[in-house]
């Protein structure tokens, strides 16, 4: 039986295995010791190596806006499910500019404020070698600001759907400036950390 090894590319390797016939491989290569006449026995075992590699992948999609509503009636809830594929270990990282501020007036003006508070939770379903588990966290508009709140699964990967959970505060009283209020919340995919 003849080895031969050819290169597909950079990332993968092929090992083919041939029976010598009339039809098939020739019997290229070393000449065994038996074969030349030495007094070393031949070999009767051989070792291939097969190998091949995956890509690593992790994608974060899109999301949409989300339009809470009118913010003057209580604490509002709303949840955003989204889809992450990740065949590696990885960190996310939440960041925003601390809270639902006022589009002229974050500082508010008159007694009303001028920026509102959330929580934001999210839930993970990871898988790992011996185990799966759904790691959730809670951060505030505030630990989102500055340097930003950050999910490490460790040695797990993704296992399905993500779900974040946004919940205003309450607005103080006596209430929040009339107009639109906005934060931006940016989600970082880092990967093999």
């Amino acid at each position: 039986m003849a080895i031969k090894r050819s290169r597909r590319n950079a990332a993968s390797r092929v090992v083919v295995l041939c029976a010598a016939s009339a039809l098939g491989c020739g019997a290229a290569g070393p000449v065994s010791a038996a074969d030349r006449g030495s007094s070393q026995p031949a070999r009767n075992e051989i070792a291939v190596v097969v190998e091949g590699d995956i890509r690593s992948l992790c994608e974060l999609p899109d999301i949409s806006d989300v339009d809470l509503g009118d913010l003057s009636s209580g604490a509002r809830t709303i949840k955003m499910g989204f889809a992450l594929s990740c065949n590696v270990p990885f960190e996310l990282e939440f960041q925003s500019g601390g809270g639902l501020r006022h589009e002229l007036s974050p500082q508010g003006q008159g007694g009303f404020a001028g920026t509102l508070d959330y929580a934001l939770n999210v839930a993970l379903p990871l898988q790992g070698a011996a185990s799966s588990r759904v790691v959730q966290r809670t951060f505030t508009s505030g630990q989102m600001s500055g340097m930003g709140a950050v999910i490490n699964t460790g040695d797990h990967i993704s296992a399905g759907d993500g779900l974040i959970t946004l919940s205003t505060l309450s607005p103080p009283a006596p209430g929040l400036l009339a107009g639109v209020y906005s934060d931006v919340i940016t989600m970082t995919l880092r990967v093999g950390l």
